[in-house]
């Protein structure tokens, strides 16, 4: 199973054959934002986009962010690494990022000393969380002001695993998945909020388990894959047994997965995503229309809507993915996303990373408050000219409807001229002044935005 995104076997973020998506720069590097070491900062976000989503930023270069988890639309948490200079694997430590109004700002928070990287986090509530990476696992009550570490099975630990995923149904009960080098994937469970964990016995065979998802304290899965092929694996007693399930052959990787109830469940993974309606007895394919998918995250809020993210950016369903489409995402600059997250049919975050690599590396974090649907644009309509006539270099008033807030790269043109003066621009009123090059004589005034051209109003040019 080398092919999965990694530069080693475990690790979600690091590829040698990474597939790259557009997607915006969302950090700036600290000095030049003003901000001190640490300080998360907003980014803004251009008027002028088109897509549903939008970029947010921590304003903090060389970061990946791995894993996102909100509880509100108000509240969430994002949980990665930094790599600091020099640029080594050795120089890895864990970051904690959290927001209260949505994700217009994000702060850092403290876990403790030596944590190298974290790849899942889960919370519950708006106090109650859990972070994990490498053989570390992190617990919180009061929403991240403070974090502990909680003991992992004695069984379990070693030198050579990594924990990649975490999630929990209530404050209480909690399963955690990752994988031993030496001798393969192992299960983590707490029934007592990780006060103490107790290991699991997934199936013989499973060399490693990527991903996790529970819809209450008996029924849940867990994916990743054997020696030789995927595995979807399931419980209906919390875990006391897991069996595998049935899964189409010829797949690759498995890296995610999301339930909302006993029965319908989703898994994401390279160039698939799979699908159940009966508890795992049978899994479908559904159709991605996209031979080069590397889904590395998916996320259902209910049996029709969910998202699916990765090296080709994101896309969406609103008929449980009897159909999937691609969302547009802020343009310029390459990445992967990793994870998504969503608390109900409007509201839903992605992270990942741009730049992979360089060391312009950056978190990127992503926000759509309308499901991702790129907004219906209307093109614009001029219904006035003030005055109709007037020498060049005259102020022209163009009032009507839907020429955008702001300006962007939209434009006015006197016959085949541009206006190059702008004294204002308003969703219904520009100002701009006659081009010292328009032609003499009748032209035709129009005004061209993202959502296209305008009628045509005649305007008389003076000599």
């Amino acid at each position: 199973m080398g092919s999965m995104i990694g530069g080693f076997v475990g690790i979600r973020h690091l590829s040698t054959r990474m597939g790259l998506v557009a997607v915006l720069l969302v950090a700036f590097v600290a000095a030049l934002a003003g901000a001190a070491p640490g300080v998360a900062r907003v980014m803004p976000v251009a008027s002028a986009d088109a897509s549903g989503w939008h970029a947010q930023s921590t304003a903090l270069p060389n970061h990946n962010l791995t894993d996102v988890s909100f509880v509100d639309a108000s509240h969430g948490w994002a949980v990665g690494y930094a790599e600091d200079l020099p640029l080594d694997e050795g120089n890895l430590r864990g970051v904690i990022l959290a927001t209260t109004d949505g994700g217009l700002t994000w702060s850092p928070q403290n876990p403790p000393a030596g944590t190298s990287q974290f790849q899942g986090v889960s919370f519950v509530d708006a106090s109650h969380g859990w972070v994990v990476g490498g053989l570390t696992m992190l617990a919180t009550a009061d929403g991240g002001v403070t974090w502990a570490p909680q003991g992992l099975p004695a069984d379990i630990v070693s030198n050579h695993g990594s924990l990649h995923a975490v999630t929990f149904t209530d404050a209480d009960h909690g399963w955690a998945v990752g994988n031993d080098w030496e001798s393969g994937a192992f299960i983590a469970a707490t029934s007592d909020g990780g006060a103490h964990w107790a290991a699991q016995n997934p199936p013989a065979g499973v060399t490693e388990l990527q991903g996790v998802s529970f819809v209450d304290a008996n029924r849940g899965w867990a994916v990743g894959w054997t020696e030789s092929e995927v595995t979807i694996i399931a419980t209906t007693d919390g875990g006391a047994s897991w069996n595998a399930q049935n899964v189409p052959s010829g797949l690759d990787t498995l890296f995610s997965v999301s339930a909302v109830d006993g029965n319908h469940c989703w898994v994401g993974g390279t160039n698939a995503i799979l699908a159940t309606a009966n508890g795992g007895t049978t899994w479908a394919e559904q159709s991605a229309k996209d031979a080069s998918l590397q889904e590395q995250g998916i996320c259902f809020i209910d049996t029709t809507h969910g998202w699916a993210v990765g090296t080709d950016g994101i896309l969406a369903t609103s008929d449980g993915g009897t159909t999937w489409s691609p969302q547009r995402v802020p343009p310029e600059g390459e990445g992967v996303l990793h994870s998504v997250t969503a608390t109900d049919a409007t509201h839903a975050w992605a992270v990942g990373v741009v730049d992979y690599g360089t060391a312009q590396e950056r978190g990127v974090v992503l926000r759509t408050t309308n499901g991702g649907a790129a907004p219906v644009q209307t093109p614009p309509r001029i219904t006035k000219l003030t005055p109709a006539s007037a020498k060049r270099g005259a102020l022209v008033v163009i009032t009507g409807t839907d020429f955008g807030t702001v300006r962007g790269a939209s434009t006015v043109r006197f016959g085949s001229t541009k206006c190059a003066r702008y004294a204002s621009w308003g969703d219904t009123l520009v100002k701009c002044r006659v081009p010292a090059k328009a032609k003499y004589g009748k032209v035709t005034v129009t005004v061209t935005t993202t959502a296209g051209k305008s009628n045509v109003v005649s305007f008389t040019v003076k000599r």
